[in-house]
């Protein structure tokens, strides 16, 4: 088998300079594929959610798959009569998300002890008196962002919901 030469290699990997030469490129080209590969891979992974977009997330999370556990829902809001109001309507909806898609909660207002969080619910047929919007008010409670509230908006507006 006749061995072709290139600048790079002139006598065609006969030599050990050759033989050298061959495996440094290949190193080389085999170190730039990792490389990319690796970059491409850090810089497409999403940031996490901060603690409070995070409860959020969580608790949609539940709803869209109808969960009916009452102490899941515990972890996520104050007040036991919600989380067993949450678990009650996720009973009648079996096999249905009893929410609309949303795009990733977002952080607009926190501290150490309260925070804002927006969820922009993704529009559909099945849920056309959803509003665009919701702003859930979460405290920190013994180290678990909790909700206390949540206001919907339509158009800018927002009004408070019990």
């Amino acid at each position: 088998m006749k061995k072709t030469t290139t600048p790079l290699d002139p006598d065609g990997g006969r030599t050990r300079l050759g033989r050298l030469v061959r495996g440094t490129l290949a190193l080389v080209v085999l170190l730039a594929i990792v490389g990319a590969t690796w970059y491409l891979y850090e810089t497409s992974r999403p940031e996490p959610l901060p603690a409070p977009a995070q409860a959020i997330q969580s608790i949609l999370e539940l709803r869209s798959k109808s969960s009916t556990d009452t102490v899941e829902y515990e972890r996520y809001v104050e007040s036991t009569e919600v989380a067993g109001a949450l678990a009650e309507d996720a009973a009648g909806k079996q096999g249905q998300s009893p929410i609309p898609g949303w795009e990733i909660p977002e952080v607009v207002s926190s501290s150490e002890t309260t925070a804002s969080v927006r969820v922009v619910w993704k529009p559909t047929d099945r849920f056309p008196e959803w509003p665009e919007e919701t702003i859930f008010s979460l405290m920190n409670i013994e180290g678990l962002w909790k909700i206390v509230d949540a206001f919907e908006s339509a158009s800018g507006e927002t009004t408070s919901t019990p």
